[in-house]
């Protein structure tokens, strides 16, 4: 048994379902799948939750006027007949006499399906179709651009959705062209019972906000992308590294120089390098050595051409590359 009305209902239990996972969302840690948390993340949820709510509030509880649906009888009901029926809930006003008054004619009923309830009951200078459709028109077209700003915002600069707007653009305008060529061009059938009749009107009406609250929540958890850093930000990064490569250089051409000047450490050093070099060449007579590494594609057998092992050769094209790409400074003169 419903509390107030099951529109109501449905639309109470419909907002807390989807406020209460928002705010614990909102709640969480400020990193999102490994990558930083776009700073519009937060209010452009909120707006998205409103515009949720705003439109299931529409849905349900703003559903276009159907006085056919209302009062459940068929579209061919006579206007006299209706009339009736709505004396026995009082007064009527004169805007719905007019609208029993129009739907006398059959034309009238064709343009009731096609464009609504209000568009005939409020356009007091209508007579043609075409007048009746461009009544129409103002109210899905504001929508839709009313639209297009939440997806624009939705997807604006800081959002890290900035490449999905085209394609929640694209799907905007391919509905609105769908739904206006749908209205005014497809055949209204009404059988002679008036039963079962398709209300295009309020079909697309349902169908279009329908798409208004879908499309801004899947542009809004869509995977985002944050924008590429530009290479100046890391020019003084690599300035530094450049600078401690050059230091570390210098340094290790002046200890080197200052060991070679002392008798003691000249000798420490040649007798290291003797020692390592005496080492490798044991390792190198090895056979058990060298068949291990030519089988690991790593010989280091002298030759020449095919004969030569491919460490040797890819060491001698790496020394090679190094002289080929090395440029000596110039001296100032």
């Amino acid at each position: 048994m419903p509390l107030v009305s099951v529109s109501v209902d449905a639309f109470l239990i419909s907002s807390l379902a989807i406020v209460l996972p928002t705010v614990y969302y909102l709640r969480k840690a400020t990193l999102l799948n490994g990558s930083p948390l776009p700073p519009l993340r937060r209010p452009l949820s909120v707006l998205v939750v409103l515009h949720t709510l705003y439109l299931l509030y529409t849905l349900l509880l703003k559903y276009p006027p159907n006085l056919f649906k209302k009062l459940d009888v068929p579209l061919t009901t006579p206007s006299e007949n209706i009339r009736n029926m709505l004396r026995s809930y009082g007064e009527i006003p004169p805007t719905l006499d007019t609208l029993l008054t129009r739907l006398s004619s059959f034309e009238a009923r064709t343009l009731y399906v096609r464009f609504g309830q209000s568009v005939i009951q409020t356009c007091h200078y209508c007579h043609t179709p075409s007048e009746y459709a461009l009544h129409a028109l103002p109210n899905p077209l504001l929508g839709y651009l009313w639209e297009a700003a939440v997806l624009g915002l939705v997807t604006i600069r800081g959002s890290f959705r900035e490449r999905w707007r085209k394609w929640g653009v694209g799907a905007l305008v391919a509905t609105a062209v769908m739904e206006a060529y749908w209205i005014l061009t497809v055949e209204v059938k009404i059988p002679r019972s008036g039963k079962g009749v398709t209300m295009w009107h309020d079909r697309f009406w349902t169908i279009r906000h329908l798409i208004f609250l879908v499309l801004p929540v899947i542009l809004h958890i869509l995977p985002s992308r944050p924008p590429i850093p530009s290479p100046l930000v890391s020019l003084q990064s690599v300035n530094n590294a450049v600078e401690q490569s050059i230091l570390g250089l210098r340094l290790f051409s002046a200890t080197h120089a200052a060991m070679m000047r002392v008798p003691e450490t000249r000798a420490a050093q040649s007798e290291h390098f003797a020692n390592e070099r005496r080492e490798g060449q044991w390792g190198r007579e090895d056979t058990d050595v060298q068949r291990r590494a030519e089988v690991l594609g790593l010989g280091y057998a002298e030759g020449h051409g095919e004969g030569e092992g491919r460490l040797r050769a890819s060491a001698r094209a790496a020394v090679q590359a190094l002289q080929n790409n090395f440029r000596a400074p110039r001296s100032r003169t």
